[in-house]
């Protein structure tokens, strides 16, 4: 499978898939009430009829999202072949207060887990076919209110609008969409163009400057935004280690975080690097199960990574991970033999290029990407050890 996928062949809802994930958008009030029925029909049935589902890891307010374990989808040939074998599971309906199969036996419904367990993936049926009883849901019961033509703005995330974006309406009557989504988005990409991580630390007023900001200049001016804020970030980023349950996962990796935030706070630059340089490894293999066993740097970090692609990403830092990740896959562990190959990575650190002395990332933006990836992989843990996914071994 891949990493990221979407699926926007829904008509009630659009399915975002990241690693092990699978998040279900309501795209209108049949959405959201097919996802609390849900999560509601996960919550309360028997245990017996919850092996045939895929399992509920939450379910947004009002229904707008539904968080789900990721599986693969069936193949039209084989769930054929289960159809003429009878082989998808008997629900059992049981009258005269059941709702009757939630299900239907199409291909695009079910799936299999990674331990191979055969699942439906939408079950919902029922909630479709209940009359609405909301007024909000119920528009022929309500007057219709007059509709406003969208002609311009930045489009809705995953739906973004080319830049640059028209924020003026064309005539009266007309109005402009700006989804603070979709400016984070974009600016996740310009931050990940330049080097610069930091997107969930920034208010949307920045966010829209940064996605506005002339060719040529947005390096400068975020560079400004990181000395003007410097101490706030350290507030907030302190705040966040302060958290996260994480007690287990190292004896060094939350000592070590405290003291590079005192350090970025004093402008000690060099002194985060150093500090925190050596505890990405540390951290990676504080993560294996079996310390038993001696595992190579790269083996490390592969588990790392893979980990890292398997832990639901939610709203405060899917855009930050569209930086930091690629970050910690394509250059914090990257090879690093010479100088020559210490300039390719540019202002971004390389661990092999700080310790062998090729490069030095004792500045502000160096220290800043590397105090924001650290607090990204402590925020993955902690999120996995909440949801049950993950129990940290013993240091």
């Amino acid at each position: 499978m891949k990493i990221f996928a979407i699926d926007s062949r829904g008509t009630v809802r659009l399915t975002i898939c990241v690693g092990a994930w699978a998040a279900k958008i309501a795209r209108n009030a049949a959405g959201r009430r097919c996802n609390l029925f849900e999560a509601d029909l996960w919550a309360r049935t028997t245990e017996a009829r919850r092996n045939m589902l895929c399992p509920v890891l939450a379910c947004l307010p009002f229904g707008v999202g539904l968080i789900m374990h990721r599986a693969e989808p069936l193949s039209e040939d084989e769930a054929d072949r289960l159809r003429t074998e009878d082989g998808f599971p008997d629900w059992d309906y049981m009258p005269p207060d059941d709702e009757g199969h939630p299900f239907e036996y199409k291909a695009s419904d079910w799936g299999r887990l990674p331990d191979g367990r055969l699942v439906a993936l939408d079950y919902s049926t029922a909630a479709l076919s209940k009359p609405a009883t909301d007024l909000e849901e119920a528009p022929d019961r309500k007057p219709k209110p007059e509709v406003v033509p969208i002609t311009c703005g930045t489009g809705t995330w995953p739906m973004v609008r080319p830049r640059p974006w028209k924020l003026t309406p064309d005539r009266p009557g007309e109005a402009v969409l700006i989804d603070p989504v979709a400016v984070a988005s974009e600016t996740a990409l310009d931050l990940k163009a330049i080097g610069w991580p930091g997107i969930s630390l920034m208010d949307e007023g920045f966010r829209m400057a940064v996605v506005n900001a002339p060719p040529g200049t947005v390096a400068n001016l975020v560079e400004r935004w990181f000395e003007k804020n410097q101490d706030a970030v350290c507030t907030h980023l302190e705040a966040r280690l302060r958290s996260y349950d994480v007690d287990g996962l190292s004896k060094t990796a939350t000592t070590a975080m405290a003291e590079a935030l005192m350090a970025y706070r004093e402008c000690r630059y060099l002194s985060v690097v150093r500090v925190l340089l050596p505890e990405f490894e540390c951290f990676a293999r504080a993560l294996v199960a079996d310390k038993t066993k001696k595992k190579s740097q790269s083996e490390v970090i592969k588990d790392l990574k893979n980990l890292l692609e398997e832990t639901p990403l939610m709203v405060d830092d899917r855009l930050e991970s569209f930086s930091l990740f690629h970050f910690i896959d394509d250059h914090l562990f990257s090879n690093c033999f010479t100088e020559a190959d210490a300039q390719k990575f540019g202002s971004i650190p390389n661990r092999h290029a700080e310790t062998h002395g090729f490069a030095s990332y004792g500045n502000r933006q160096g220290a800043t990407m590397l105090i924001c990836a650290m607090d990204y992989l402590l925020r993955m843990m902690d999120r996995l050890r909440k949801l049950g996914a993950f129990s940290f071994a013993p240091t």
